[in-house]
């Protein structure tokens, strides 16, 4: 008679230990402290990157409606000679995506509706950025009523 080969069966895995569940507010706060976070990083390496090029001043300005915004300037202003300089592909973008970051953190709808706009202004000697973000208001006035009785009129 063949003998019986057995195999040892591994014991379940222990479930992992409950998570507390995040409230949505709680989620949104986290998230609203990370992407402040990335900002506050990624504008320092982008202070460094304007002035290696000679920047001393970069202005992003961006406008939206409808249900869409986007950034549609950037300008660069150099040194001494308060000119300015060219923006390459790779910099808009690297500047776009960290303006929307600074954009969405005000918590501003700036692309529905009406929509909004506005500017970010970096300041590379002194390390700081200005922001201004309006948003558009459509409002409609009552400006005559009234009812008409044809019969008497």
């Amino acid at each position: 008679m063949p003998e019986e080969v057995v195999t040892p069966v591994e014991a379940p895995a222990a479930p992992p230990p409950e998570q507390p569940v995040e409230t949505w507010k709680e989620r949104y706060d986290r998230q609203r402290r990370e992407a402040q976070a990335k900002v506050t990083n990624d504008i320092i390496g982008l202070i460094d990157k304007l002035k290696e090029k000679g920047c001393t001043s970069a202005t992003i300005e961006f406008d939206g409606s409808g249900d869409s915004g986007e950034i549609h300037d950037i300008s660069l202003e150099g040194g001494d000679s308060a000119g300015f300089l060219k923006v390459d592909d790779g910099l808009w973008r690297e500047l776009s995506d960290w303006a929307l970051l600074v954009i969405e953190g005000t918590g501003v709808d700036w692309y529905n509706d009406s929509g909004g706009f506005g500017s970010i202004i970096i300041n590379t000697a002194l390390r700081t950025y200005e922001f201004e973000v309006y948003q558009r208001y459509e409002e409609s006035n009552l400006e005559a009523q009234g009812t008409v009785d044809v019969d008497t009129a």
